[in-house]
């Protein structure tokens, strides 16, 4: 009954937050009592492009959105998300292996954050699909807990659409502004065919073998098990294939990519 009624004051108390400071409070207050936590992520948008923005917020000065540099956590919250996807989108929780967060991943050597997070053992892990937006969110609880004794799966998928709403109403720090307006201009393109940048022949020569099959598969429409399945690999795979291919062309989702595949010439060998 306890835990219930702590849980109706949290849910309550979200309803008044409107600055970064207020969300940080209610996250350390009634949410902390809920899911104990170190620092939490907040990352939404394709994941399997890896086109991903966050919001870290935690007590640790070390550990806030202005600090930790999406390459050094993207990795992670790649195979995290999978890892959620694979229990039917339900609350997970499991310990951390060693080297979450590796130090020797791009961008570590010049973001200090990377060697906050290495101490953390245990993950909470939910999300939803945000289908106005056409984004999953994804919210990740971070402890440095070697054990996280209780995991109360009934009360975090209550208490998410709260933190999801808390963290909506709270507004873009400056740098995450830029990131968006330049993400909408990449959607816009998308959308917009006539504006698409096209891929010149020579970027898919810069494809390997595997991913210009994958990217055939692709733009037949073929899911990444399906494509995971005709190819014998786990549609794990086929999205760390997506990943980089989409880094190599430039585009942010799977239609743009085939979009730039055809308008280069190259449908006929590859598609």
């Amino acid at each position: 009954m306890h835990q219930q009624l702590r849980l109706l004051e949290t849910i309550h108390n979200s309803l008044a937050i409107e600055s970064h400071w207020e969300l940080l409070h209610w996250l350390q207050g009634g949410v902390q009592e809920l899911v104990p936590h170190t620092v939490l992520i907040a990352a939404w948008g394709n994941f399997v492009s890896g086109q991903i923005f966050l919001d870290v917020v935690s007590p640790l000065t070390s550990l806030r959105t202005t600090t930790v540099s999406t390459e050094v956590v993207l990795p992670f919250l790649l195979q995290t998300f999978e890892t959620w996807k694979t229990a039917g989108s339900e609350p997970v929780s499991f310990p951390l292996k060693s080297g979450a967060f590796d130090n020797e991943a791009p961008g570590a050597t010049e973001n200090g954050a990377a060697k906050y997070l290495a101490p953390m053992h245990w993950a909470v892990v939910h999300g939803m699909r945000d289908e106005r937006g056409d984004a999953e969110c994804l919210y990740v609880f971070l402890t440095d807990a070697l054990f996280v004794d209780s995991f109360d799966t009934k009360g975090l998928k209550l208490l998410l659409p709260f933190v999801d709403a808390a963290f909506r109403r709270v507004s873009h720090l400056p740098m995450q502004r830029l990131m968006a307006l330049e993400n909408t201009e990449l959607v816009h393109t998308t959308q917009h065919p006539d504006t698409q940048h096209v891929t010149s022949p020579s970027a898919f020569e810069g494809l390997t073998r595997r991913e210009q099959e994958i990217m055939r598969w692709v733009s037949l429409g073929k899911t990444n098990p399906e494509i995971g399945h005709i190819l014998c690999v786990s549609p794990v795979t086929v999205r760390n294939h997506l990943y980089r291919i989409f880094r190599k062309l430039g585009a942010i989702n799977r239609a743009q990519a085939v979009f730039q595949l055809r308008q280069s010439g190259l449908a006929g060998e590859h598609a």
